[in-house]
């Protein structure tokens, strides 16, 4: 490779323009990227762009370097901006408009991105070519699920293919790793297990890559910022940028919204945030805000528990009032209220900055947030509530390494990154952190036949299958059981048997963009108002549905029944994971959160007009049939909710998704008509062409391509072809024709009428004992 193409390339993916050039660190780790020596951690002060270590990772692999072919970035939380997903978007129009760099990553389409939550909802690019780069984008829970065969959202038939391309030739990047370390030994554990027979390119173990702005304690071979980057000017502006920190005395509990307001309000005008570890406390410091702002100021509230829909409106907001990094001075007061929603995960950059006193790692992450680019002299006020030692999470003398940073000449401390690093290299101020720093939670061991269980993915209930929560996360203490909310227009009518009711929400299960999740107990509390409100109002009954984690029904009410109930019993009812399927004429929705005051009919994805679902629902007359202008749209269910007098259906309930969104067999064996010849013919040709690009051996190949021509074989079974609706002439079809009849099929699966084709034939002589059990 030429010096100069490297360069280039590295200018471009980096999102340079002339004048600038690329840290000394990110043309470290792309020689270390080229040499195949990927470091097991990087330790980065924020605001360094740790987020263009994908960059890094496309060059190296545009320029033939040995790494990864599929790019896993990792956050812990839901964002408001994305600023991950808005990094792979960058580099996939890079790449459209660098031909030369397209061809070198033989993509023959654009770069697939792929985000494992909220409004970009999985669109499975990633799984569309395995042979190919691809970046995917979750968080600890989705991403997690997924390697472990569990797959939050996902269908149990999908499961283990998402499993297996988690699980080989991937580099895990986890932003923020000192948040997650049961995550991040996980995904050790998970690496370093053999990887079996099959040694190629294409099976490589994962390789796992933390990235951390406040330590950290897992990974040997650190990746760290050195003397080269401190003399970069644009690095040297960052990491000095002047920051007073000024911390006061402590206030009771009680007063503290009070006095992180009055601190607020006091500072000149300008982007000022403030952050409370108390939701109650944050809401109550907004409302202040709300009241005592200066005329032309404006105020904006960020906390988590709140659905999507409102989050990326407020994205908008954020940008607007100039809180992204990047913004210059403002001349206006803002104000940006936040709890720990705002402290990861959002390039947020405030002027100033007044919080209550949280943990050391939480601390790094707020200061973070404040004079982010260095191009400003910024104060920071925080006040000490006098129960700061009940803060969850652990931690004592939680002031003592904000008294040990060094003193700044305007008073008060220095809280730049300079400071904070000097501060952690020394030895008595890196004991103070470790003694104001949450204590880590306590994890199980990732054993193999744990994974074995979590495998029998077909088994929708094993009673040796616990939870991957603990795996992900560690068991936390006094962690609530949490629920989900999602609002229709359109619920199963009562008169539905409760086995059509779970078949019908199993269909139309709500897309993770309507769902607003928090803990049960809330939710609970929340029902019994809204319930007793609509009965006091005299408005018809509405119903209430709720979901197992299965997604396996647990309970129908109505309003009426639970304006009866007590918030304590009901929230006995709500096991973690649940979802709650509410009327949306219950209402109870105000800005994005639950709103036990809110009477006005919630707002649902039918009723917001930019909000574009894989799924809708909708009420069809009884002889409606598909037309040409419903093609984009494939039918997964109906329910009859209607009858005539001679018993025919008159009016239906009609579940469809978008044609190119599978969830499972019956969207995957829907689309235009194809003959099951043809079918199996593409198949042979794809799958040959895929074993060519990922190097397979000629045998192995050979059993992969073998497996692709009989694999829908158990679809030429007279029972399928009536299910699926195969028009009368002759022909075997493997895509559906008509609407789906689940009765006829009456429990068939065409894989296993494919395995008994397989194995009643001659196709597996000559093949040893694992390449028969590869082919099954």
């Amino acid at each position: 490779m030429s010096a100069e193409r490297r360069a280039l390339w590295l200018h471009g993916a980096l999102g340079l323009d002339e004048a600038q050039t690329p840290f000394p660190w990110q043309k470290r780790l792309l020689s270390r990227f080229l040499s195949g020596d990927l470091p097991g951690a990087m330790d980065l002060p924020t605001g360094l762009g740790k987020t263009k270590t994908m960059a890094i990772w496309l060059v190296a692999r545009a320029l033939g370097a040995e790494v990864p072919r599929r790019l896993i970035y990792v956050v812990d939380r839901r964002a408001v901006v994305d600023q991950a997903t808005a990094e792979a978007e960058a580099l996939r129009a890079w790449i459209e408009g660098t031909p030369v760099v397209r061809e070198a990553l033989g993509l023959s389409r654009p770069l697939p991105i792929s985000t494992l939550r909220g409004q970009f909802v999985d669109n499975r690019e990633w799984q569309e070519d395995p042979s190919g780069p691809a970046i995917v984008v979750g968080t600890v829970d989705m991403v997690g699920s997924r390697l472990l065969f569990q797959g939050y959202g996902t269908s149990r038939k999908l499961r283990p293919f998402v499993a297996g391309l988690l699980g080989v030739d991937t580099l895990y990047v986890v932003d923020e790793s000192h948040l997650v370390p049961p995550f991040e030994l996980m995904l050790r554990r998970v690496a370093a297990w053999p990887q079996g027979a099959l040694t190629v390119a294409a099976l490589r173990a994962p390789r796992v890559m933390a990235l951390s702005a406040t330590g950290l304690g897992h990974a040997t071979d650190i990746f760290r910022i050195d003397d080269e980057d401190r003399a970069h000017p644009e690095v040297q502006r960052r990491l000095t940028g002047p920051k007073r920190l000024d911390l006061e005395p402590p206030v009771p509990g009680e007063d503290l919204a009070n006095h992180l307001a009055e601190r607020a309000l006091a500072m000149p005008p300008a982007r000022i945030i403030v952050f409370c570890h108390k939701r109650e406390v944050a809401q109550k410091v907004y409302g202040i805000l709300l009241k005592a702002k200066p005329e032309d100021a404006k105020v904006e509230l960020l906390v988590g528990g709140r659905r999507l829909w409102e989050r990326s409106l407020q994205a908008a907001r954020l940008t607007e009032m100039g809180f992204l990094a990047g913004s210059g001075p403002s001349e206006q007061a803002a104000y940006l209220v936040c709890t720990s929603a705002g402290e990861v995960g959002i390039d947020l950059d405030a002027e100033h900055m007044v919080g209550d006193l949280v943990q050391w790692e939480r601390m790094v992450q707020r200061l973070g947030r404040v004079n982010r680019r260095g191009g400003h002299r910024a104060t920071v006020v925080v006040i000490p509530s006098d129960d700061i030692q009940s803060l969850p999470g652990g931690g004592t003398d939680l002031d003592a390494p904000i008294r040990l940073l060094r003193a700044h000449p305007e008073g008060g401390h220095d809280a730049s990154l300079a400071a904070i690093a000097e501060l952690q290299r020394d030895p008595a101020g890196a004991e103070a952190i470790t003694r104001a720093s949450s204590e880590p939670p306590t994890y199980p061991p990732l054993t193999v036949p744990v994974v074995e269980d979590w495998a029998l993915t077909m088994l929708p209930r094993h009673p040796g299958r616990p939870e991957p929560g603990p795996w992900l996360r560690g068991w936390i203490a006094d962690d609530p059981p949490q629920a989900s909310v999602a609002w229709r227009v359109l619920m199963p009518p009562p008169e539905l048997s409760d086995r059509d009711c779970e078949r019908l929400l199993q269909a139309a299960f709500p897309d993770p963009t309507e769902l607003l999740t928090v803990p049960a107990f809330q939710v609970a509390a929340w029902l019994v108002a809204r319930s007793a409100a609509v009965h006091k109002a005299q408005k018809p009954a509405a119903a209430v549905v709720v979901l197992a984690a299965d997604r396996s029904l647990l309970n129908r009410w109505t309003t009426s029944k639970l304006a009866d109930f007590k918030k304590d019993h009901l929230a006995r009812e709500l096991p973690d994971g649940c979802t709650v399927i509410v009327d949306a004429s219950i209402g109870g929705l105000g800005a994005g959160m639950l709103d036990k005051r809110e009477n006005t009919a919630a707002d649902t994805p039918a009723t917001l007009q930019d909000w574009e679902l894989p799924l809708r629902v909708r009420e069809v007359p009884g002889d409606w049939q598909t037309r040409p202008e419903d093609l984009p749209w494939t039918e997964r269910y109906r329910a009859a909710l209607e009858r005539n007098a001679e018993g025919e259906v008159s009016r239906w309930l009609l579940v469809e998704r978008r044609s190119l969104n599978s969830a499972n067999e019956f969207d995957r064996s829907s689309g235009p008509p194809q003959s099951l010849a043809e079918h199996h013919a593409w198949t042979e040709h794809e799958a040959a062409t895929l074993a060519d690009r990922l190097g397979l051996p000629k045998r192995w190949k050979q059993v992969l391509v073998l497996a692709a021509r009989w694999h829908d074989q158990g679809k030429a079974a007279e029972r399928w072809q009536r299910a699926f609706g195969r028009p009368l002439d002759g022909t075997i079809y493997a895509k559906k024709c008509g609407p789906v009849r689940l009765s006829v099929l009456a429990g068939y699966r065409h894989e296993l009428g494919s395995l008994l084709h397989l194995q009643r034939s001659d196709l597996m002589d000559g093949l040893t004992a694992e390449e028969a059990a590869l082919l099954q």
